[in-house]
Order: structure tokens, then C-alpha cells, then sequence
């Protein structure tokens, strides 16, 4: 009987750990992208004038970082420093 409640105590481990990863990077992108149109907006605005700054622009200027830093973190020697 130990032996049976020792093996559903591993399931429920192994599937809370499969989880919490996944639960946290859902949690982080969406906190992410719900601040990305402000964020963007200010980096924006602080480059240029605000009759040049329309709705919509924050978010693709923040997916283009996020963008460009996984081209340069893949294709320079930094990927090698990442991955360790």
C-alpha cells in the first residue's frame, strides 16, 4: 500500500513540475506583452515627436527588440555563453 501511494506522490510531482515552467513563462508574457504598447509608446516618444507616434507602434517596436537580440544572441559568440 506504501508502495502505491509512493508512486501517485511521483505523478503528482512530475506533473507539478511540468507545469510550474509552464504556468510561469504564460504569466510572464502576458505581463510582457500587457506593458509592451506603453513601454514602446515611451521609448518611441522619446526619439520622436508625438504626431509620429500612433497606437500600435509600441507593440511591434518591443517585438522587434525581442526580435533583433535573439538574431544577435544566436548568430554572434554569445549564444556559446547563453547556452552554458
Amino acid at each position: 500500500m506504501r508502495r502505491f501511494f509512493h508512486s501517485q506522490i511521483n505523478f503528482l510531482l512530475f506533473g507539478f513540475v511540468f507545469w510550474l515552467p509552464v504556468v510561469i513563462l504564460l504569466y510572464v508574457l502576458f505581463l510582457f506583452f500587457s506593458n509592451a504598447g506603453n513601454t514602446g509608446k515611451a521609448i518611441l516618444s522619446a526619439v520622436l515627436p508625438e504626431t509620429l507616434v500612433y497606437p500600435g507602434f509600441g507593440i511591434i517596436l518591443v517585438i522587434l527588440i525581442v526580435y533583433f537580440s535573439g538574431f544577435i544572441l544566436k548568430a554572434t559568440k554569445v549564444r556559446g555563453v547563453v547556452l552554458r
